[in-house]
Protein backbone atom coordinates (compact mmCIF):
# COMPACT_ATOMS: atom_id res chain seq x y z
CA UNK A 1 0.00 0.00 0.00
CA UNK A 2 2.78 2.42 0.89
CA UNK A 3 4.63 1.60 -2.34
CA UNK A 4 1.56 2.43 -4.43
CA UNK A 5 1.12 5.69 -2.53
CA UNK A 6 4.77 6.62 -3.17
CA UNK A 7 4.42 5.85 -6.87
CA UNK A 8 1.30 8.01 -7.11
CA UNK A 9 3.02 10.87 -5.25
CA UNK A 10 6.09 10.74 -7.49
CA UNK A 11 3.98 10.66 -10.65
CA UNK A 12 1.87 13.55 -9.35
CA UNK A 13 4.94 15.60 -8.49
CA UNK A 14 6.46 14.93 -11.90
CA UNK A 15 3.29 15.95 -13.74
CA UNK A 16 3.04 19.21 -11.75
CA UNK A 17 6.75 19.85 -12.41
CA UNK A 18 6.25 19.40 -16.16
CA UNK A 19 3.07 21.49 -16.18
CA UNK A 20 4.75 24.44 -14.45
CA UNK A 21 7.61 24.38 -16.95
CA UNK A 22 5.48 23.97 -20.08
CA UNK A 23 6.30 27.45 -21.42
CA UNK A 24 10.01 26.79 -21.10
CA UNK A 25 9.62 23.55 -23.05
CA UNK A 26 7.80 25.47 -25.81
CA UNK A 27 10.62 27.99 -25.94
CA UNK A 28 13.25 25.26 -25.99
CA UNK A 29 11.51 23.46 -28.85
CA UNK A 30 12.04 26.49 -31.12
CA UNK A 31 15.84 26.52 -30.65
CA UNK A 32 17.99 23.77 -32.19
CA UNK A 33 19.83 21.23 -30.04
CA UNK A 34 23.60 21.10 -30.10
CA UNK A 35 23.59 17.32 -29.91
CA UNK A 36 21.38 14.37 -29.10
CA UNK A 37 20.64 14.15 -25.41
CA UNK A 38 19.49 11.57 -22.89
CA UNK A 39 16.08 12.54 -21.40
CA UNK A 40 17.07 12.66 -17.73
CA UNK A 41 20.74 13.60 -18.04
CA UNK A 42 20.69 15.91 -21.02
CA UNK A 43 24.20 16.40 -22.36
CA UNK A 44 25.90 15.98 -18.97
CA UNK A 45 27.35 12.61 -19.92
CA UNK A 46 29.39 14.30 -22.69
CA UNK A 47 31.34 16.35 -20.13
CA UNK A 48 33.22 13.45 -18.59
CA UNK A 49 36.94 12.97 -18.87
CA UNK A 50 39.86 15.33 -18.68
CA UNK A 51 39.88 19.01 -19.60
CA UNK A 52 41.03 18.38 -23.18
CA UNK A 53 38.05 16.14 -23.89
CA UNK A 54 35.65 18.66 -22.34
CA UNK A 55 37.12 21.48 -24.43
CA UNK A 56 36.84 19.41 -27.61
CA UNK A 57 33.18 18.74 -26.82
CA UNK A 58 32.57 22.45 -26.25
CA UNK A 59 34.37 23.27 -29.49
CA UNK A 60 32.21 20.78 -31.39
CA UNK A 61 29.09 22.35 -29.86
CA UNK A 62 30.21 25.81 -30.92
CA UNK A 63 30.75 24.58 -34.49
CA UNK A 64 27.27 23.04 -34.44
CA UNK A 65 25.75 26.28 -33.19
CA UNK A 66 27.41 28.18 -36.06
CA UNK A 67 25.26 26.12 -38.40
CA UNK A 68 22.14 27.46 -36.60
CA UNK A 69 22.83 31.19 -36.67
CA UNK A 70 25.03 31.12 -33.56
CA UNK A 71 22.32 30.02 -31.14
CA UNK A 72 21.98 26.62 -29.49
CA UNK A 73 20.52 24.97 -26.42
CA UNK A 74 21.58 22.17 -24.15
CA UNK A 75 19.97 20.43 -21.21
CA UNK A 76 22.07 19.58 -18.17
CA UNK A 77 19.63 17.52 -16.18
CA UNK A 78 16.51 19.64 -15.75
CA UNK A 79 18.31 22.95 -16.36
CA UNK A 80 18.13 24.54 -19.80
CA UNK A 81 21.21 26.38 -21.05
CA UNK A 82 21.40 28.61 -24.10
CA UNK A 83 24.62 29.16 -25.97
CA UNK A 84 25.19 32.22 -28.11
CA UNK A 85 28.32 32.77 -30.16
CA UNK A 86 28.04 36.45 -30.97
CA UNK A 87 27.47 38.30 -27.70
CA UNK A 88 27.37 41.66 -29.50
CA UNK A 89 23.91 40.99 -30.93
CA UNK A 90 21.54 40.39 -28.00
CA UNK A 91 18.51 41.35 -30.12
CA UNK A 92 18.53 37.91 -31.70
CA UNK A 93 17.52 36.31 -28.41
Amino acid sequence: MIVILLIVLVLGWFSVFRYRRRNMYKLAAAIPDVDKHIPLLGIAHKFTGNTEEIMSVLQRYSYNSMKHNGLAKGWLGHILYFGKLNACSPLLV
